[in-house]
């Protein structure tokens, strides 16, 4: 195994410095500034080693600085200047840093540890996961687990987003008794987390990363696992429809009245109100980080107790950027995807595949999250950096794939590669 060096160090713990303030048991002070200097020596250190600027197509290198120039560009017919100027270069920081600094470590580093990086931040979520309280939830009958985190919801989300360097590691392992037992308990200790917040999205994120692992295994081994989910989801169902129906309340419904409000009746507010500021927006924004409306920011590290929660990503993107912002991040995310997915189509490595299918799943499960939390224009949240993080990384996979591939093609006189 390689020792880490000093420069391994800069991705992991930049994502850690984004995640110590939604946690109690790190200091909130030294983390809500000091995430904005990890992520700014992380971008210095890629800029300087100009690994992962070589590695990244152009046209991502394009639309990346087109989106982050337009968001920086609204600052000027923004009513809060104050917030859209620091916020706009807190994104020109952050997202270059993340999604270059993901593909430098993948390109650098162990093609049987690529998902290694995540290991820090999986700490992290498991002390938010074991350490804290239950919260009660005013006006339903049910008690919230939030742990060590700032809530169910972020609690959610950091245990299901720890998952894939746990499901590669069960993989890379499962013919060890002693380590399949091992990383079996810490996958089965961050799903009771996950159940316990009761976080419909970070339900998605989970899903899409679970996903993400059944699709890279062989057809023989995945088809009995599906065969095998099937038959016990269609067994409870027959055998106790009582559980069933609670179970669908607590976890699809969450306690709402089904009949008036449906799955997302404690959503359809905020999203309402986030179409109508959408339409406020219109083709540029109102700038970006600005809250239609709220005109007073007061200013410091974060924009927490400014505006309102949006609930959803895609409509704060328009309200903030315009359609034009909105237009611009879709085509960077899209492209993103689609080189991620071209190289997991074509990837023959089992244990590349493998790590494909999770950032894949990771990738695709953050973008859902996203419908239901506002943090694609929230570029101090874990959740950004996680995101563009695992971004990077795809990306830095599917370079070495497509490198290995081609020089394979050269090899054997240019002829396809059977699997």
């Amino acid at each position: 195994m390689k020792v880490p060096g000093f420069r391994d160090w800069f991705l992991p713990l930049a994502l850690v410095g984004f995640a110590g303030p939604t946690v109690t048991f790190l200091p909130y002070e030294i983390f809500e500034s000091g995430r904005w200097i990890g992520a700014a020596v992380l971008l210095v250190y890629v800029i300087a080693a100009s690994a992962s600027l070589r590695s990244a197509r152009p046209s991502l290198l394009i639309l990346g600085a087109a989106y982050v120039l337009w968001c920086v560009t609204t600052a000027l017919w923004s009513p809060v200047l104050d917030l859209s100027i620091p916020k706009s270069l807190a994104l020109a920081c952050v997202l270059p840093a993340f999604i270059l600094g993901g593909i430098d470590w993948a390109i650098r580093g162990e093609q049987k540890n690529v998902l290694g990086y995540m290991w820090p931040y999986a700490v992290v979520a498991a002390g938010a996961a074991a350490l804290g309280r239950e919260m009660s939830v005013s006006g339903t009958n049910i008690e919230l687990y939030q742990g060590a985190a700032g809530g169910p919801n972020v609690l959610g989300v950091l245990a299901a987003s720890a998952t894939p360097v746990v499901i590669w590691c069960l993989y890379r392992d499962w013919s060890k008794n002693s380590r399949r037992l091992l990383w079996l308990g810490v996958f089965c200790f961050f799903l009771v987390a996950l159940y316990l917040s009761n976080s419909r999205a970070a339900y998605l994120l989970f899903a899409a990363i679970a996903a993400g692992c059944i699709f890279a295994l062989r057809p023989t081994t995945a088809l009995p696992i599906l065969l095998a989910i099937g038959v016990t989801v269609l067994s409870v169902a027959l055998v106790d429809p009582e559980f069933t129906d609670s179970f669908v309340e607590r976890n699809v419904y969450k306690y709402s009245d089904e009949g008036e409000g449906g799955v997302f009746a404690n959503r359809e507010r905020e999203w309402e109100e986030s179409y109508n500021a959408a339409v406020d927006g219109g083709w540029v924004g109102l700038g970006y980080g600005v809250s239609t409306g709220d005109s007073i920011f007061f200013g410091g590290y974060t924009a927490v107790g400014y505006g309102r929660e949006k609930g959803n990503s895609q409509l704060a993107v328009v309200e903030e950027t315009g359609i034009v912002g909105l237009a611009l991040l879709l085509l960077l995310i899209s492209t993103i995807f689609l080189e991620i997915w071209t190289a997991f189509r074509r990837c023959r490595n089992r244990d590349q595949r493998m790590q494909l299918g999770l950032v894949l799943g990771g990738f695709i499960g953050s973008t859902l999250h996203a419908i239901f939390e506002a943090w694609w224009v929230a570029p101090g949240s874990v959740e950004f950096a996680y995101f563009w993080a695992i971004a990077g990384v795809g990306l830095g996979l599917a370079h070495t794939i497509r490198e290995r591939r081609t020089d394979a093609m050269v090899a054997y006189g240019d002829q396809p590669l059977r699997a």
